[in-house]
């Protein structure tokens, strides 16, 4: 049997350890999860990884041309236009068809805005629906700036 020397085991075991490290799984991300509230009393959640937003959800009422919208929760992930563990903004516009209902078509445009504060985030969300029926606007509804802190 051949005789290994000392350098040559340290090789061994470096080469065993490389194969192990590249077997092994990724680290877990490192999640942390705020709550809170909006100005209306609403739920907010905001989930956060390696200390930047990744997903955030809030509840809210607005008001109508014709009626309100009762406690309505809208859930966005990353990526945002802006993101950073000093704070995020995302501004879209989203289309919506039905086939059938009170509206076939829907325009949504939101902007949510937060930035990190002494415990946590806090920022404001506003939201500009139009429903469309048979292309005529058959209704509109507003929030607008609603401000929401959330922390651990």
């Amino acid at each position: 049997m051949a005789r290994q020397g000392l350098g040559g085991t340290i090789a061994a075991a470096l080469a065993a350890l490389l194969v192990l490290l590249a077997l092994a799984p990724p680290a877990a991300a490192e999640t942390s999860k705020l709550t809170g509230r909006t100005e209306q009393g609403q739920k907010v959640s905001l989930v956060l990884e390696r200390a930047k937003p990744k997903r955030f959800s809030i509840a809210y009422s607005a008001d109508c041309r014709y009626g309100k919208i009762d406690r309505q929760t809208l859930r966005f992930r990353a990526p945002f236009d802006r993101n950073s563990r000093a704070g995020f903004r995302d501004k879209r516009t989203l289309t919506t068809h039905r086939k059938k209902g009170y509206y076939d078509k829907a325009k949504f445009r939101y902007l949510i805005e937060g930035r990190r504060s002494k415990n946590g985030f806090r920022g404001s969300f506003s939201l500009n629906a139009v429903y469309f029926h048979n292309g005529k606007k058959k209704n509109a509804c507003r929030a607008a700036a609603i401000g929401w802190s959330a922390r651990r």
